[in-house]
């Protein structure tokens, strides 16, 4: 084979490698950017589904501690002092409570979730820059190689 030929051997299958590690690149950004967006969307949700879990718990709490007072007010007992008040006021407590851990942790879960989705886009990033220096790595190697060729010839 003529050195010549060679040399365009040696230099197509460096581009044909750098192309091939630029196309890895893209692919792996957009990977990174589709899972970060279904992440984010996953984010949205989960602090849309731990809100109404809170204020479902409120209410079903409110609805609970009327009903005591009226089951109260029924028997005859006298439920605005003593012992009944203080027992409704410790429902409600323990209700806020309650509704306070529900919000808590749908915001962790949906910090989370945010924190993936930023990790998935960095990663889609880093792996795009990383093909790119490869690309570049490739083409360099068959340079060098193409010279050697040359030179030898």
């Amino acid at each position: 084979m003529a050195t010549g030929a060679i040399i365009a051997v040696v230099i197509a299958g460096a581009a044909l490698s750098a192309f091939a590690a630029v196309q890895a690149g893209k692919a792996a950004r957009a990977e990174g950017d589709f899972e970060s967006e279904v992440l984010r969307q996953q984010a949205e949700r989960e602090a849309v589904i731990s809100r109404q879990a809170e204020e479902d718990f409120r209410l079903e709490g409110d609805r609970l501690i009327g009903e005591r007072g009226s089951l109260l007010g029924v028997s005859g007992v006298e439920s605005s002092s003593g012992s009944p008040l203080a027992g409704l006021g410790f429902l409600s407590s323990e209700i806020e409570v309650q509704a306070l851990r529900l919000r808590s942790g749908g915001k962790t879960r949906e910090m989370r979730l945010r924190e993936q989705a930023n990790l998935a886009l960095f990663r889609g990033k880093t792996e795009q820059k990383a093909a790119r220096t490869r690309a570049g790595a490739s083409l360099l190697t068959g340079a060098g190689q193409a010279f050697a060729v040359g030179a030898g010839a």
